[in-house]
């Protein structure tokens, strides 16, 4: 487990920001050869969240099976679904499930 946090102080002729980036992620190995990833990241600037799981599960030596989900979504106060709302969780700005195998072909 771990977590980040990233202030960027900023200052321009034309103005200045601060951004903030938060960033925390988990994995749990269940056993050598199952482990789950989750990753979450907040950015202040962007005005989005992201996150991505991803289960890795290797049935033998050489072959590998992960299922991703990745997901953002809009932190932005004027945002008619906004999260943490739980309508919010409908409408992300992007997401994708994707499943992949691999499996090695041997001589």
């Amino acid at each position: 487990m771990s977590t980040e946090l990233t202030r960027t102080t900023a200052r321009l002729p034309a103005g200045g920001f601060t951004a903030l980036l938060s960033v925390s992620r988990l994995e749990v190995d269940f056993n050598p050869r199952t482990s789950l990833l989750a990753f979450v990241q907040y950015d202040n600037e962007d005005q989005r969240v992201d996150f991505n799981v991803r289960f890795h599960w290797i049935p033998a030596i050489g072959d590998d099976v992960f299922l991703v989900w990745n997901s953002g979504y809009t932190t932005h106060p004027l945002a008619r679904y906004r999260f943490p709302d739980p309508q919010a969780l409908a409408r992300p700005l992007n997401g994708a499930f994707v499943i992949k195998a691999v499996h090695r072909l041997a001589p």
